[in-house]
């Protein structure tokens, strides 16, 4: 049930019919009390951009480190996004060669977005689907 939620909020926040005047937590209803950690490269762009947005949908958004993600830290959350500085292209200072050390456990359980090149990496970890294409 609780990833029906979820799912029902991703497709809102993506299918949401441009003309829809209601403010976005509005439009979610109680699902905008589904609580969000975005979790990444602390103070680039790519946190303020995604922060704002999140913050738009869900009445409780928080962020960390990429780095400093855990389990427990998770256990507070709903939806875990999890985000990185770009790896390729661009000369912003969202660019960068260091990678995240984060891994997910294999005993991960939280409903998780990965978001770029650090999807490829986390989820190498735990030898799932996904991958580079």
């Amino acid at each position: 049930m609780h990833d029906r939620m979820i799912l029902a909020a991703t497709l809102a926040a993506t299918l949401l019919p441009a003309q829809d005047q209601r403010a976005p937590r509005d439009a979610l209803g109680n699902h905008a009390e589904i609580k969000v950690l975005y979790a990444g490269h602390a103070g680039n762009t790519r946190e303020t951009a995604w922060l704002e947005f999140l913050r738009s949908w869900f009445e409780t958004v928080e962020t960390t480190s990429l780095d400093k993600l855990s389990p427990a830290v998770a256990s507070r959350y709903d939806v875990i996004v999890a985000d990185w500085r770009r790896f390729y292209g661009g000369k912003s200072e969202d660019t960068g060669k260091g990678r995240s050390a984060f891994e997910l456990p294999r005993d991960w359980s939280r409903p998780t977005i990965m978001i770029g090149a650090v999807a490829g990496e986390i989820a190498r970890a735990l030898d799932t689907k996904i991958d580079w294409l």
